[in-house]
C-alpha cells in the first residue's frame, strides 16, 4: 500500500472541488502539499481550511513564470517532489456551429497544455523520487454528451498524452495515469447539471444570482454638498449557459430496434401517424399517441427512435432520446422475432435491457413488458423453445 506520509505533492486547481478534497485527504494522511489556484479569495480560504502542512499559492498554470512559482514553492515547503497532480482545468461548451476560435485555444491551454508544460519542469525532482505524474480525466470519454465537444477533446487528448508519456518517462522510474472520475458534485458541477425538473406551474428555483446595484452621486446629496461626486459602483451578477431539455410525459414508452415495430403499433392503437418505412431509423423524433381503451378513460404511448448498440454511449440516435423514458410508467420492449432464431432473440433482449441500464441504472426499476413483434410466422418449434428460454431468462424475476 502506497504510504502517504513525508510526502510531496502538488496539487494544480486545489482551492475547490476535486483539488480541495484531495488536499484535504492527503494532508490528514501527513503528506506535504502545495496547491495553487488563480484567484487569491479562493487561495486564502483554502489555506485557512487546509492548515500548516498545505501550502496554498496563487498561480495560473497558463503562464510559464507562475509554473516555475509552483515548482519553487513545492521544493521549499516539502523540499521534494514525489507526486503532481494535474487537476486544474475549465469548461467549456457550445455546438459545434457556435464555437469561438480563442476560446478553444484557451481551454487546451488550461486543460492539456499546462499539464505537460509543468510535468516538463517537474521530470528532474520526479525521477529523484521514482514519481508520479496524475491526469485528471473525464467521463466524457465514456459518454457522449452533446455540446461538449471542446472539453472531451480536451480529456480525450489527455488520454493519449498519458500513454505516451508513461512510455517515455517509463525508463525514468516516473509513472504517468490518468485518472477519470465519476460525477462529484463541486460548486460547478451542480451549476451545469443539477438544475431542476419543472413539472408543475408557478415553479421558480434560483439558477444565478443577480447583481448588486451601485448608488450614483444623487445619492449623496446633502444640503451642505449640492453636487457630489462621489459614487459606488454596482457588482455584476452570476452568468451561466443553460441546456434546457424537453422530456416528453407518457404513459407508456416503446423500446426497440430500428424497425422492430414501434411506429407501426402506435398507429394501430391511436390516432398517431408516424412515418413508416422498410428502412431503418424511419423514425428521427419522438412521437406520442393517445389510446382512448373506453369512453372516459385514456393512456399516452411514446414512440422513441431504434437503439442499436452502443446507444448509451453516444452510437445511433438513441441515446438523445433515452432520457424520455424516465417519465413513463411502464417500458414496453419491442423484439421482433420474424427469422430469428430463439438465441438471438434472447441476446436482442438482453442487449436493450443493457443499453437502458448503462444509461440510467434508476430505469430498471421501471416496470417492464416484453412485445415479440410477428410471433405468428415462426414455426412452433422455435416458439417452444423460445418460450423455454425466456421462462429460464425470467424466472428469477
Amino acid at each position: 500500500m502506497l504510504k502517504i506520509k513525508g510526502m510531496s505533492i502538488i496539487i494544480t486547481g486545489g482551492c475547490s472541488g476535486l483539488g480541495l478534497g484531495m488536499a484535504k485527504k492527503y494532508s490528514k494522511a501527513g503528506a506535504r502539499i502545495t496547491i495553487c489556484g488563480r484567484r487569491e479569495e479562493k487561495v486564502k480560504k483554502a489555506q485557512k481550511e487546509l492548515g500548516s502542512n498545505v501550502l496554498s499559492i496563487v498561480a495560473d498554470v497558463t503562464k510559464d513564470s507562475d509554473r516555475e512559482k509552483i515548482i519553487d514553492s513545492a521544493l521549499q515547503h516539502g523540499n521534494k517532489i514525489d507526486v503532481l497532480i494535474n487537476n486544474a482545468g475549465n469548461m467549456y461548451r457550445g455546438q459545434i456551429e457556435d464555437l469561438e476560435e480563442q476560446k478553444l485555444l484557451d481551454i487546451f491551454n488550461t486543460n492539456v497544455i499546462s499539464g505537460m508544460m509543468l510535468l516538463g519542469k517537474a521530470k528532474k525532482y520526479l525521477a529523484e523520487t521514482k514519481g508520479s505524474n496524475i491526469f485528471i480525466g473525464s467521463v466524457h470519454n465514456r459518454r457522449a454528451f452533446p455540446g461538449a465537444s471542446p472539453y472531451a477533446a480536451t480529456k480525450g487528448a489527455l488520454e493519449t498524452l498519458t500513454k505516451v508519456l508513461a512510455a517515455e518517462l517509463g525508463n525514468k522510474k516516473i509513472r504517468v495515469n490518468c485518472v477519470v472520475p465519476g460525477w462529484i458534485a463541486t460548486e460547478r458541477q451542480k451549476k451545469l447539471w443539477l438544475t431542476p425538473e419543472i413539472i408543475k406551474d408557478n415553479y421558480s428555483y434560483l439558477i444565478c444570482k443577480g447583481g448588486k446595484g451601485g448608488l450614483g452621486n444623487l445619492r449623496y446629496k446633502s444640503s451642505t454638498n449640492r453636487s457630489p461626486t462621489k459614487f459606488t459602483e454596482g457588482k455584476l451578477g452570476e452568468s451561466l449557459s443553460l441546456r434546457l431539455e424537453l422530456r416528453l410525459l407518457a404513459d407508456i414508452g416503446l423500446l426497440g430496434k430500428p424497425n422492430a415495430g414501434k411506429s407501426s403499433l402506435v398507429r394501430a392503437v391511436s390516432s398517431a401517424k408516424p412515418k413508416v418505412a422498410d428502412y431503418a431509423f424511419t423514425t428521427l423524433h419522438p412521437s406520442l399517441g393517445v389510446v382512448d381503451y373506453s369512453a372516459d378513460s385514456s393512456f399516452v404511448i411514446s414512440d422513441i427512435p431504434g437503439l442499436i448498440a452502443g446507444a448509451s454511449e453516444g452510437v445511433g440516435l438513441g441515446i438523445q432520446f433515452l432520457k424520455h423514458l424516465s417519465r413513463t410508467k411502464v417500458i414496453v420492449q419491442i423484439v421482433d422475432v420474424y427469422e430469428k432464431e430463439p438465441k438471438e432473440i434472447i441476446e436482442e433482449i438482453k442487449e436493450l435491457s443493457t443499453e437502458i441500464t448503462n444509461f440510467d441504472p434508476m430505469l430498471i426499476n421501471k416496470v417492464k413488458w416484453l412485445a415479440l413483434n410477428k410471433i405468428d410466422l415462426i414455426s412452433e418449434d422455435n416458439l417452444e423453445e423460445l418460450k423455454s428460454e425466456l421462462e429460464n431468462q425470467y424466472k428469477n424475476d
